[in-house]
């Protein structure tokens, strides 16, 4: 597995890239008598660029494809809102960005905020009233709350420690807190207080989400470890008998019952969709071969995207497991995927420091959400 390095200007490198002295922005070596000509290139690019900077989007090479640019550092989490209108992302350059990213909007592209946060981040969560913002990272989390203006102010939160994963329920009630010790911590958003804890896990949860219907939640650990529950209400949590090692990362199907996982070690590789109550395998996507670093669910429940370590993105029917369609082309080390709520659309960023979105219909699949 090869392994990234920042160098004095955030800019990130692969070490076999560095090795040659080719950096991810494709810089070479050039004659003499080229130097006129890159001259011109440079001026070009320069008023191209100028536009970038101020918009905060570059135009696809091709059609069905923009590109987010404004982090400085590798982009380590992405959420939609709940309307479809704003992306928000972070990662290693202690920001949150939120992005308007509506269809039709004439201000598409634009980063409408960015909120400084005083250590790496590498977990984003809103809540789907659109209402809280929660940012995890190294010893600190970080909680906002919009107020009448729109605008969003830090709201204070007693949790402390490391926090690489966190999600909001799809009710907007519960806020899940994965710590440093292994434990998924559960938060009342209105009043803040703490109502539960689950696990513990064997190492820091690396990723915690809800199903779809609020009911069951899930989480991985860096070590590897899978554990689920069912937070039916009325009852206390039920850990579920499905409980896996090597866990890269999961994510819920849309019929709340079953979990895709992918598991990688050198003994064992697979990308398979799991029953939450029986604890088995009811079908088989892929062998898994290089590893997975992040999984999504379309809205639909139709598709599984899966962003490979081979640099990249595969999408998986989920009826059948067979594989659909796959891009590679400018994909890069992406480590966090997302489809936008009408399904048209995915979102991907990574070690390249941008946010890149891709229309599905594009790429040759299906998008929507309402789609027969």
């Amino acid at each position: 597995m090869r392994l990234s390095a920042m160098t004095s200007r955030g800019r990130v490198e692969d070490e076999d890239s560095a090795a040659t002295g080719r950096s991810r922005s494709g810089r070479v070596r050039m004659s003499i008598l080229s130097k006129e000509l890159l001259i011109l290139a440079g001026l070009l690019c320069g008023v191209g660029y100028v536009v970038v900077a101020e918009h905060g989007t570059e135009p696809a090479g091709h059609a069905g494809m923009s590109t987010l640019r404004g982090h400085e550092g590798v982009i380590e989490s992405l959420s939609f809102a709940s309307d479809g209108k704003t992306l928000i992302s972070c990662g290693w350059d202690r920001t949150v960005r939120t992005w308007m990213v509506g269809e039709g909007q004439s201000e598409w592209g634009k980063e409408l905020d960015n909120l400084p946060c005083n250590v790496h981040l590498f977990s984003i969560s809103i809540s789907p009233d659109g209402r809280y913002l929660a940012a995890g990272g190294t010893d600190a989390l970080h909680l906002w709350s919009r107020d009448p203006e729109s605008q969003w102010r830090p709201i204070d939160i007693s949790d402390r420690g490391s926090h690489h994963a966190l999600a909001m329920s799809p009710n907007g009630g519960l806020f899940a807190l994965g710590c440093g010790d292994g434990s998924i911590k559960l938060w009342e958003l209105s009043g803040r207080k703490e109502v539960g804890v689950l696990g513990p896990f064997s190492d820091e949860l690396r990723k915690i989400e809800f199903s779809r219907d609020g009911i069951h939640l899930g989480g991985t650990s860096f070590a590897g470890d899978f554990m689920a529950w069912d937070r039916s209400p009325g009852s206390p949590p039920r850990r579920y008998p499905l409980e896996l090692e090597k866990v890269q990362s999961f994510a819920f199907a849309a019929d709340n019952r079953t979990v895709a996982i992918a598991q990688w070690s050198p003994d064992l590789r697979s990308l398979a969709l799991w029953d939450l109550e029986t604890g088995n395998r009811v079908l088989q996507f892929s062998s898994n071969p290089d590893g997975v670093n992040a999984l999504a669910v379309s809205p639909d429940g139709r598709i599984l995207a899966s962003a490979d370590v081979d640099q990249s993105i595969s999408f998986w029917d989920m009826s059948t497991g067979k594989l659909k369609g796959r891009i590679h082309e400018g994909v890069g080390w992406v480590k966090t995927l997302a489809f936008s709520p009408d399904g048209r659309r995915i979102a991907f960023g990574g070690r390249d420091c941008t946010v890149q979105l891709r229309e599905l219909e594009a790429i040759g699949l299906e998008g929507g959400s309402n789609r027969s």
